[in-house]
């Protein structure tokens, strides 16, 4: 589950994606949709255990929860990255002269709330078929 979730939150948000959807519901609903497809795929090979229709809920479920997450950490993240100063010498690599500790560990408390989302709702997968 938190591979998929890797592979639908990380590779099918492009950097575009990861832009817009602080602005545009829109833009964080594609994503939504995208992170959907990829957690019902992703347990597609398990759909002889759990059914289709328990996959479906859960991945449902999951995009649902996974838009209410980024909705909320995408708004705070964008605040948290407007207060990022950068060192103005360039003599220095890029990692010395800008402190990323506040939106790497927000970053971090998003995954968390993700992760927590893919734990808890997947008793739904117990559903039977």
């Amino acid at each position: 589950l938190h591979t998929i979730h890797f592979v639908g939150d990380y590779y099918f948000q492009p950097w575009w994606m990861k832009l817009e959807k602080v602005e545009s519901t829109d833009v964080l609903s594609i994503h939504a949709f995208f992170y959907f497809c990829i957690m019902f795929l992703g347990l597609f090979p398990f759909m002889s255990i759990w059914g289709w229709k328990p996959i479906m809920i859960y991945s449902m479920f999951n995009a649902i929860s996974h838009w209410i997450v980024d909705y909320i950490s995408s708004k705070i993240l964008s605040d948290v990255g407007n207060d990022i100063e950068v060192d103005p010498d360039d003599s220095k690599p890029l990692t010395r002269r800008v402190n990323l500790w506040k939106p790497i560990c927000f970053l971090g408390v998003d995954q968390l709330a993700h992760h927590a989302c893919l734990i808890a709702l997947m008793p739904i997968l117990f559903m039977g078929p």
